[in-house]
C-alpha cells in the first residue's frame, strides 16, 4: 500500500532521506506540445534549472519514520 501524503511529509521532516534532483519544471499552458502537463527537464545543457524534485527515498527509513509517528500518536 502506498501512502503518498505520509511519504511527502517525511520528505519535509527528514529531507536527508530523500535524493533531490535539480530540474527545469514548467507547466505547458499554450498547448504547443503537451497542453496542461508538467514538463520536467533534467539535462543541464538543455535548460536552466528552477527547481528540485524528490527522485528517490530511503523507503525502509521512511516507512519506519511513518510507523514511529503513528505509534507515538496512538499511545497519546
Amino acid at each position: 500500500m502506498s501512502l503518498y501524503d505520509a511519504v511527502a511529509a517525511v520528505a519535509f521532516v527528514q529531507p536527508d532521506l530523500v535524493t533531490w534532483q535539480d530540474a527545469r519544471i514548467d507547466m505547458e499552458l499554450t498547448g504547443s506540445h503537451t497542453r496542461g502537463r508538467t514538463v520536467v527537464e533534467t539535462r543541464a545543457a538543455k535548460a536552466e534549472f528552477n527547481a528540485q524534485f524528490a527522485a528517490d527515498i530511503d523507503a525502509a527509513k521512511a516507512k519506519q519514520s511513518i510507523l514511529d509517528a503513528l505509534k507515538a500518536e496512538a499511545s497519546w
